[in-house]
């Protein structure tokens, strides 16, 4: 069995290499900051792409011409059913009826 060697005064003398230490936990912390910025921006960068695939990608065709026909029915004249009994009238003259419809009630009152 081996003993640890000693030192004749009982205790190591020699102090640490500080400017060593100073060193190595200068280029520790430079390369942190550089980690994380590129970790950041990686992290960043990601993140917009896959708003911009998710979110901004080009819309189903069908689903613009629904929504065209739809805005077109919401502004124009025509028959609301087969029947012919009841009509559509542009969404802008109805909510115009109804406000003087219900201005007219209130005078009345």
């Amino acid at each position: 069995m081996t003993h640890p060697v000693e030192h004749p005064s009982g205790y190591e003398k020699k102090d640490i290499n500080v400017k060593k230490v100073a060193l190595f936990a200068l280029i520790f912390i430079l390369f942190l900051l550089i980690s994380l910025t590129w970790l950041n921006d990686w992290f960043i960068k990601t993140k917009e792409d896959m708003y911009k695939e998710m979110v901004l990608q080009p819309q189903n065709q069908k689903l613009l011409q629904l929504r065209a026909r739809e805005d077109s029915l919401l502004v124009s004249y025509g028959k609301a059913d087969s029947t012919g009994l009841a009509y559509r009238i542009p969404i802008d003259s109805a909510m115009a009826l109804i406000a003087a419809e219900k201005g007219s009630d209130i005078k009345k009152k």
